[in-house]
């Protein structure tokens, strides 16, 4: 969803993740149509996949502050503290 993929642009560059989109009409097809369903995802929905292949976060929907979410869910990644903890 437009919404992630900005949210990921305002992340510092250090810890900026690689946005891949994934549909009929992007440049990586799923090979399955149930993708979404496997991920738990919807449309707008976005997962955050380490380099070794482990989910680090999933979000069914995209939120009205998906820039503070991600942002979270980068941090906690990268072994950090949340913000707001």
């Amino acid at each position: 969803a437009t919404a992630w993929r900005l949210a990921a642009g305002q992340l510092a560059e250090s810890i900026r993740p690689t946005v891949v989109r994934i549909g009929e009409a992007e440049a990586y097809v799923p090979v399955d149509s149930d993708f979404t369903d496997v991920y738990g995802i919807g449309q707008n929905g976005a997962v955050l996949v380490r380099p070794d292949g482990h989910v680090a976060f999933r979000s069914a929907d995209a939120p009205a502050d998906a820039a503070r979410i991600l942002g979270e869910a980068m941090r906690v990644a990268h072994g950090l503290a949340p913000e707001n903890v």
